[in-house]
């Protein structure tokens, strides 16, 4: 579990732990390395969208989630199985790690 700091009485947030800067591009997939203890991911992707799955498969262009340009996605799955590719363009995904 990630450790969490209190703000607020009565809330918490958790701590980030890591950051990782991604390129994949059309033809090569990239996968998460998190750091040890991390639990989930902040996943944002900029200039253009990707395509990931989330079981250690490889996506392709056509195939697996799609996530456009300038969305993020909170992923709390097995982060060491998510991988990612480029549907079109060169896009740069970034990850914060709690």
């Amino acid at each position: 579990m990630p450790t969490t700091v209190e703000q607020i009485p009565g809330k918490t947030w958790p701590v980030e732990s890591g950051k990782q800067i991604l390129s994949p591009t059309v033809s090569t997939a990239v996968v998460l390395t998190p750091p040890t203890g991390a639990a989930w991911a902040l996943i944002q992707t900029l200039s253009a969208p990707i395509r990931w799955w989330d079981d250690g498969s490889v996506p392709t262009v056509s195939q697996g989630f799609q996530l456009a340009a300038g969305q993020a996605l909170e992923f709390p799955g097995d982060l060491t199985l998510f991988n990612a590719i480029a549907e079109s363009g060169t896009p740069t995904l970034s990850a914060s790690y709690y």
